[in-house]
């Protein structure tokens, strides 16, 4: 797990879902769109975003 993880799953599960009370479409979406983001920046940067961050 990479350190940013956590802080994404935190993300999803308490702010976006206790906090703001937005739908499961609503988390799958950003979810899915993160998902995407990570695989650009992945491609951009040449490393895998299951790679630890040192």
């Amino acid at each position: 797990m990479t350190p940013l993880a956590p802080l994404v799953t935190t993300f999803f599960r308490n702010h976006l879902a206790v906090e703001k009370g937005v739908s499961k479409n609503t988390i799958a979406s950003y979810s899915y769109a993160f998902k995407f983001l990570c695989r650009y920046v992945s491609d951009r940067v040449g490393k895998s975003c299951a790679t630890p961050v040192r």
